[in-house]
C-alpha cells in the first residue's frame, strides 16, 4: 500500500511518452527525427514538474488550491510550500522506483525478449538486428534526460527546504541521499548501456545538454521562489522575503 500510489504515478508517466513521441513526429516539422527526441525532452520535463513535483501537493485539495489560485495568485507559492514538504514519503518512495526502474533496464527485458522469439524465425546476427534499438519512448535519450532533470528538482526543492522545516529536517535529507543513490544507480546502468549494449544514437551536437541545463535552472528557479514563500512564512515580515527573493532573476 505504500507503493501502490508511487508505482501509480510511475505506470502512468511511462506510457506518456509514446503519446507524446508519436504526435511529435506525426504534427510537428522537425528537421530530423532525432529531433522528436529533444520535443520529448522539453515537454515531457514540464508535464513531471507539473504532475509529479506540484501535482502531488495540489492533489491534496483541489477545491481549496483553486478557491486560493482564484482569491489571490501570489499565495499560491505559500500554498505549495506548505503542502510540499508533506510529501517528502513520496518523493522517497518515487526515487526508490527510478533506481529499481533502472535496475530492470540494465537487463534489458523486451530487447531480449525480442531477440529470443525472433531467433526462431530468423538467423541470430539477423535476430540482433531486429530486436534494436529498445524503446524509444521510454528509454529514449528525451524521456531519460527528462526524467534526470526531474529527480534533480526534487532533490533541490526539498533538500532545501528540509532545515527550514521543523516537521520534515530528516525527511528532507533523505530525499536527497535518495535522490544522490538514483544518480548513482543511473551512472553505472547507462553508462555500462550506452558504451556496450545499446546501438549508436544520432548526435544533436548537445541540444539536450543545453536543454537539461535549462530544466536545472527551472528547478533552482522553483526553489528560490518556494525559499522565499517559507522565509516570509516563518519570519511574518516581508524583510527577510525580500532579500530572499532578490536572487530571482
Amino acid at each position: 500500500r505504500t507503493y501502490a500510489p508511487t508505482f501509480a504515478v510511475q505506470f502512468m508517466v511511462a506510457f506518456l511518452p509514446a503519446f507524446l513521441l508519436a504526435i511529435f513526429r506525426k504534427f510537428f516539422t522537425l528537421q530530423a527525427a532525432a529531433w522528436a527526441q529533444h520535443e520529448l525532452q522539453k515537454w515531457y520535463f514540464w508535464f513531471l514538474l507539473i504532475y509529479v513535483v506540484l501535482g502531488v501537493v495540489v492533489g491534496q485539495d483541489v477545491a481549496a488550491f483553486f478557491a486560493v489560485l482564484l482569491e489571490n495568485p501570489l499565495r499560491v507559492f505559500a500554498t505549495l510550500e506548505r503542502g510540499l514538504p508533506m510529501c517528502t514519503n513520496l518523493f522517497m518512495n518515487y526515487c526508490l522506483v527510478a533506481m529499481y526502474s533502472n535496475c530492470v533496464v540494465l537487463m534489458r527485458p523486451f530487447t531480449v525478449s525480442s531477440f529470443i522469439v525472433l531467433r526462431e524465425i530468423y538467423e541470430q546476427e539477423e535476430a540482433r538486428e531486429l530486436s534494436e534499438p529498445e524503446d524509444q519512448s521510454y528509454e529514449g535519450i528525451g524521456s531519460r534526460s527528462a526524467r534526470t532533470s526531474i529527480i534533480l528538482t526534487i532533490a533541490l526543492v526539498n533538500g532545501g527546504m528540509g532545515p527550514l522545516v521543523a516537521l520534515r529536517p530528516v525527511a528532507a535529507g533523505q530525499v536527497c541521499l535518495f535522490a544522490c543513490a538514483t544518480f548513482i544507480v543511473a551512472r553505472c546502468a547507462l553508462g555500462y548501456l550506452v558504451l556496450f549494449a545499446e546501438t549508436k544514437k544520432a548526435d544533436l551536437g548537445g541540444a539536450f545538454w543545453m536543454t537539461q541545463l535549462r530544466h536545472t535552472f527551472v528547478a533552482v528557479l522553483l526553489f528560490a521562489v518556494f525559499m522565499s514563500a517559507l522565509v516570509a512564512r516563518r519570519a511574518g515580515a516581508t524583510g527577510p522575503a525580500v532579500i530572499t527573493s532578490s536572487c530571482i532573476p
